[in-house]
């Protein structure tokens, strides 16, 4: 069973989850924070434990007309697009609170 306050708040790689949450998009300036499959359940195929991976090192591909992605990669390595080491994406709705902030941040510093 899933921690979910691991799904909020992060945990160690030690207990198979990410070290990072998939509300990293609220805060990265990309909008967008991945998951790597690295174990499945043997009964059904699903995942069962994650790795955060910075999206940084994440690229893809995608159809010039639909702009589906259709090729992820990590480190320049590309990855399944299902199963094991496949990624599960969680995008925002934009480039995330603390870039859209900044500057109210920046002002709330200043006083």
């Amino acid at each position: 069973m899933t921690d979910l306050g691991c799904l909020i708040s992060g945990c160690s790689s030690q207990t198979g989850f990410p070290n990072s949450s998939p509300v990293d998009f609220l805060y990265n300036s990309k909008g967008v924070a991945y998951w790597q499959v690295t174990e499945l359940y043997v009964d059904d195929g699903r995942p069962s434990r994650f790795q955060w991976i910075a999206p940084g090192r994440v690229s893809f591909d995608s159809d010039p007309i639909s702009q589906y992605i259709t090729q992820y990669y990590v480190d320049g390595k590309a990855v399944p697009m299902s199963g094991l080491l496949s990624l599960i994406t969680f995008t925002g709705l934009d480039e995330g609170v603390l870039q859209r902030g900044a500057r109210t941040l920046r002002s709330a510093i200043d006083l």
